[in-house]
């Protein structure tokens, strides 16, 4: 168990919770004058209007589609199953988890749509709406808000970086380099508990590596929310074999 690294995680989380809240209540209370603000004006504006609107009949089942992947991805990911599964040192944990985690995810989601409204509303569509809370405190001039905003961002990425390399690592070293060392019996079982430690730094350099060239070469080209909805149908792919499992 890493528990300095779920110790980070719970105190990244916390960031980024407190850095989404301030922003988004900024932008919802300060920038507009409420929810009732923005959304009045998106009544207004064709591009944020169609936001909130269900286009057509294959529109609900791309909705659903939706929620089902995000469902998948919330305990399929493989940072998702390294927190809740591997990491958990006691079972009785998720009876607290059980209404904190839902509890966490109503409050990051308060602002999600005023954010997202605002943005078209003052910006455009000429700004990526991955960079919303950034460019709207930016725009305004609000450099202290700007700043919580790159903190909050900054520490989510940094969470989502540890917490799947290593878990990926993990993967890799467990089973696919074990299994294979462990099949050639060329070295020692007295060794194998370092190679293992070994492997798995060798393997989180590697990811690391990896990960730069796909942002150099794809993801730099792409939303965040497309790039996010191909992981989250690629892990949906484990949910029959781990609920067949269980």
């Amino acid at each position: 168990h890493n528990v300095g690294m779920v110790l980070t995680i719970a105190f990244e989380s916390i960031i980024k919770l407190v850095a989404f809240l301030v922003v988004g209540g900024y932008i919802t209370y300060s920038v507009f004058d409420g929810f009732g603000d923005i959304f009045g004006q998106a009544q207004h504006y064709t591009a944020a209007k169609d936001m909130l609107l269900m286009s057509s009949s294959h529109a609900y089942f791309n909705w659903f589609i939706l929620v089902l992947l995000s469902g998948m991805a919330v305990m399929f990911l493989p940072r998702q199953f390294q927190v809740a599964v591997v990491e958990n040192t006691d079972e009785k944990h998720l009876d607290k988890a059980i209404w904190l985690f839902p509890l966490y995810l109503l409050l990051i989601n308060i602002f999600v749509l005023p954010i997202a409204l605002g943005g078209k509303l003052l910006l455009g569509s000429n700004i990526n709406a991955d960079n919303y809370m950034l460019s709207i405190t930016l725009y305004k001039g609000n450099y202290w808000v700007a700043y919580l905003a790159y903190l909050g961002g900054f520490s989510a990425a940094t969470g989502m970086i540890i917490v799947e390399t290593i878990a990926l690592s993990l993967m890799l070293s467990n089973n696919v380099l074990m299994p294979i060392l462990v099949k050639s019996n060329r070295i020692p079982d007295h060794y194998l508990g370092g190679v293992a430690l070994n492997m798995r730094r060798i393997s989180i350099l590697a990811l690391f590596a990896i990960s730069y060239l796909y942002y150099y070469v794809v993801a730099n080209h792409y939303s965040l929310v497309s790039i996010g909805l191909i992981s989250f149908a690629a892990a949906a792919q484990l949910a029959p074999i781990v609920i067949g499992g269980i």
